[in-house]
């Protein structure tokens, strides 16, 4: 594990090196995040021993549909660069009426 993070320390030294041969606005970075619409407990709506239970949590069947990942493209100076990549997962395969009005 030590060599390990012994290697990374070299590799982040030399990458900070290297980048200050650039301006910020060009040193880009790309990631995702993915986000549920709806969140859901897999927790029972009763006390632990209770010989009865009335009700429970449950997911949506159709939970993949209820999610969407961003796409954003940052330069270190920190400005967004172009459009934000939005992948929703519909299963119709089209964006919803709704959201289509709120883009």
């Amino acid at each position: 594990m030590d060599e390990i993070v012994k290697r990374a320390e070299k590799f982040r030294e030399r990458t900070i090196i290297q980048l200050s041969n650039y301006p910020p606005h060009d040193i880009i970075n790309m990631d995702q995040c993915g986000f549920a619409y709806e969140l859901v407990s897999n927790r029972t709506l009763a006390k632990v021993g209770e010989k009865q239970v009335f009700g429970y949590a449950q997911p949506p069947k159709n939970l993949v549909t209820h999610s969407y990942t961003v796409q954003y493209i940052i330069n270190a100076a920190g400005s967004v660069i172009g459009n934000v990549f939005l992948c929703l997962q519909e299963t119709t395969g089209k964006i919803g009426s709704r959201v289509e009005a709120n883009l």
